[in-house]
């Protein structure tokens, strides 16, 4: 895969991510009563999965076809600023990661013998994401792959929030 193609997809996952993240978050805002309802609970159930799925693709395993590291020239700058924005040293980082892989290997990708489900935090996913496409954007796009993206995820994370607000009011 060419850089360009690379870099492109990996902003589209990001850009994903910041989606269902936004709607997830706009559905805890929105009324009790429609919190109560099941077709509520698993659209909102669905919008955390997909986030976590995506945010493996990005950050789960260096292996990975998407990992940041396929994308980013200067690791050691973008880990420094990863760990800056999410407030998590490289430790705690990791123990994200892992905590991360877990839900998405025992309750979303496949269904364990585990009794209770632990969703991990949403914020430091959210925060790792929109810091890996603003860098991408800013430092990584020497091949045109960002030219009609949005120039800002956070921006787009607050287009998103909003519309889902608007549609879980309605």
């Amino acid at each position: 895969m060419n850089r360009r193609t690379r870099l492109r997809r990996t902003g589209i996952l990001c850009m994903h991510f910041v989606r269902n993240a936004a709607y997830y978050r706009a559905w805890n805002a929105g009324p009790m009563a429609r919190r109560r309802q099941q077709f509520w609970r698993t659209l909102n159930g669905n919008f955390i999965d997909i986030c976590m799925l995506e945010w493996c693709k990005l950050f789960g395993d260096p292996r990975a076809q998407h990992h940041w590291s396929k994308c980013v020239t200067d690791a050691d700058a973008f880990l420094s600023g990863l760990y800056e924005r999410t407030e998590l040293e490289e430790a705690g980082f990791e123990a994200f990661r892992l905590e991360v892989r877990a839900y998405r290997d025992k309750f979303v990708a496949h269904l364990d013998e585990l009794n209770e489900m632990k969703i991990p935090r949403l914020q430091p996913a959210l925060d790792s994401v929109r810091y890996l496409y603003d860098y991408l954007v800013e430092h990584e796009d020497d091949v045109g792959a960002f030219h009609d993206a949005p120039q800002s995820a956070y921006s787009r994370y607050r287009e998103h929030l909003l519309e889902g607000r608007q549609a879980h009011q309605a």
